[in-house]
């Protein structure tokens, strides 16, 4: 069963007006979803009933913006010109695709964190350290194992 788009086509047509086709709006539309979705892993703004829940309003934002580079240049044009009159596209691309900061954006409303962490294993064994203590001056011993709790 196909996921719900995250934006609509009147979230669409508020934010670019006439969207032409319905039909190749809506399937800009998806394909922005997926890839939204795809960064925002495992958060889908679905719940059981296959519904859509709550989506954040800068995920409708950034459905609506890759929605509007799908369908500003379907055919990947560099420029187009008419006697006097010359355009030239800044984006010479048809794709889907995100944005660095589009990708953040998502990142941050899905609830996930740039930061992480690895477990590091070695492959040395491990000592006992509660039995290793360092000579310091005048013969004192300072334990280099953990160290003795507080007694209260």
């Amino acid at each position: 069963m196909a996921q719900p788009a995250l934006a609509s086509i009147i979230n669409l047509t508020a934010r670019m007006g006439d969207v032409g086709v319905m039909e190749r709006a809506q399937a800009a539309l998806d394909d922005a979803s997926a890839l939204i979705r795809a960064e925002a892993d495992p958060e889908d703004w679905i719940d059981d009933s296959g519904a859509l829940e709550d989506v954040p309003a800068i995920v409708v934002t950034v459905c609506c913006k890759v929605a509007q580079r799908i369908l500003a240049n379907p055919d990947g044009l560099t420029s187009e010109g008419i006697g006097s009159y010359n355009q030239s596209f800044s984006n010479p691309s048809s794709d889907a695709y995100l944005t660095k900061s589009e990708r953040r954006l998502i990142r941050r409303a899905a609830g996930s964190s740039p930061v992480g962490s690895v477990e590091l294993q070695t492959p040395y064994r491990r000592i006992n350290t509660e039995d290793i203590y360092m000579s310091v001056r005048d013969g004192e011993e300072l334990p280099m194992g953990p160290w003795p709790s507080s007694s209260t």
